[in-house]
């Protein structure tokens, strides 16, 4: 009986395994860089207003514009409760929801009807960093 890696082994399979090595070697690179960029995101973007729109800050040499959208978050039961138009069997789940867009374009006193059932946040930053001249 052999131990494995005592045995040489055919040279395709040699390329084959020296391929592996070195995507297993840059996936790692490619992980641990991603986890510091996140990382490195989330610093950042704690320096800038949390709330929707464009921020921009000069910092040395460096602009960094953080973009901030809206995130709407529908209580689907109020929504439910608010346009139910028949009775739903319990084991029924239905999901409502309206789209940003949709609701954007609704009347001011349309938006003030599905108001109770809204709560609005803010979605993931958007950072851009330049170098200034």
């Amino acid at each position: 009986m052999t131990q494995l890696g005592l045995i040489p082994l055919p040279a395709e399979d040699q390329i084959v395994a020296d391929a592996a090595e070195a995507y297993t070697k840059a996936k790692d690179m490619l992980d641990a860089a991603k986890e510091s960029y996140e990382v490195t995101k989330t610093k950042l973007a704690a320096h800038f207003p949390e709330e929707p729109g464009e921020h921009i800050r000069v910092a040395g040499r460096y602009t960094v514009t953080v973009k901030r959208g809206e995130k709407l978050s529908w209580d689907s039961e109020a929504l439910e409760r608010m346009f139910a138009s028949g009775q739903m069997p319990d084991y029924v789940k239905q999901t409502l929801t309206i789209h940003k867009k949709a609701y954007e374009a609704l009347s001011p006193t349309q938006q003030q009807e599905v108001a109770a059932a809204l709560t609005k946040g803010v979605a993931p930053a958007t950072i851009k960093v330049a170098v200034t001249p």
